[in-house]
């Protein structure tokens, strides 16, 4: 995966307007970041503005922009000096990067974002308007592809954090973001491979049951013996949820719906590559055609 900062290459493009090593490195960008982009004083003096947009409800846009690029970001509260909730990132320049990047789509902890109308608004609800608000903007800025990377996890304690890729790739199939059309971004010529890789992933996942993870017991029985802080309640559930034959999904969602998040978190990579699965994840960047 190779990161460029837009800056960088709007410069060299400023210096070197018709080299074709620009374009070169440009095409080999799997994703856009901005060097000022956790500034907001920075990005608040290139001058901002407020847009509507509607996508079931009414949703308010800022939109940042200085000469070579426009943020568009949804913050809480509707306030731009508020954490972003979604944050897109356009080239101005029409065929110069022919892709626009997804830098944020998150609701938890200190973000709170809602519509016009006061309603909260979710990660799915946000992925879906990032999709639709930038296919209503792709003509004007000759975009072709969305990208972004998936780095999620969820922290279950200090000692016990799972990568929210894989977990979702148990539970469905694929990642969050793959629900959405996302596929990973593959090596240069490789993308038949990835997409192969993908699909098999899918596959595992319709015919995954406990009885196919062979040492299931056995990291059930560790777990018990090596964590120091595991409760009466938590052992219960384990072994309830777990004396039966029944598909992964399953098992792992009823886990993870009675607060075993730690137990998960010992066993979920485990049991991801007993069944075979391969991380598609790993690089985490994805993209998606539009």
């Amino acid at each position: 995966m190779v990161l460029c900062n837009l800056y960088d290459l709007l410069e060299l493009h400023e210096m070197n307007p018709n080299s074709e090593n620009i374009s070169e490195i440009v095409s080999n960008c799997d994703y856009l970041r901005l060097n000022y982009i956790s500034d907001k004083s920075e990005v608040v003096q290139h001058g901002s503005s407020t847009m509507e947009y509607e996508y079931g409800m009414k949703i308010w846009f800022n939109a940042t922009s200085d000469k070579d690029s426009i943020t568009y970001s949804i913050n809480g509260n509707n306030n731009i000096e508020k954490e972003s909730c979604l944050m897109i990132i356009v080239s101005k320049i029409k065929g110069f990067v022919d892709y626009a990047t997804i830098h944020t789509v998150s609701n938890e902890g200190i973000c709170s974002c809602v519509s016009a109308t006061g309603d909260k608004l979710n990660g799915t609800y946000l992925i879906n308007i990032a999709i639709s608000f930038i296919k209503s903007i792709k003509d004007k800025y000759g975009i072709k592809r969305i990208h972004l990377r998936d780095t999620a996890s969820k922290l279950c304690t200090t000692r016990h954090k799972i990568r929210l890729s894989i977990l979702n790739t148990l539970l469905y199939g694929q990642t969050w973001y793959g629900r959405f059309g996302f596929r990973p971004i593959p090596e240069k010529n490789d993308r038949v491979k990835i997409m192969d890789v993908y699909n098999n992933n899918i596959n595992i996942h319709k015919t995954a049951k406990t009885s196919d993870v062979k040492k299931l017991a056995n990291y059930i029985d560790d777990y018990i013996k090596n964590e120091k802080y595991i409760t009466v309640a938590e052992h219960r559930i384990i072994m309830s949820v777990s004396e039966r034959t029944q598909p992964v999904s399953y098992f792992i969602k009823k886990l993870m719906d009675n607060n075993c998040c730690s137990f998960v978190a010992y066993i979920y990579e485990k049991i991801f590559d007993d069944l075979g699965y391969v991380d598609t994840a790993k690089d985490h960047s994805f993209y998606l055609n539009i």
